[in-house]
């Protein structure tokens, strides 16, 4: 599921540590001495977190399978996880 975000890894001067930043969730961040660790970890951190939302919301899914077995985009996403809390729409 952390495939359908964009991640980039910063080199952080205050923390002297690459920062790993995910653009859908601004308050989620991970730091390491590596910057393929700082990457990783913001992975992980993101798929933990999704996986803790849809737990907690089993509507919440990147994907709305319908009976014929195709299925449509839900614009729900993430979009509304932003500012560590979750919106219904």
């Amino acid at each position: 599921m952390s495939d359908n975000f964009t991640f980039r890894v910063i080199w952080s001067e205050d923390d002297s540590e690459y920062v790993g930043l995910c653009e859908d969730f601004p308050n989620l961040s991970y730091l390491d001495k590596s910057s393929e660790k700082a990457l990783v970890g913001i992975r992980n951190l993101v798929a933990e977190t999704v996986a803790d939302e849809t737990r907690k919301h089993p509507f919440f899914s990147s994907r709305n399978d319908k009976e014929d077995g195709s299925y449509e985009d839900v614009e729900v996403t993430l979009n509304h996880l932003r500012g560590g809390r979750f919106d219904a729409v």
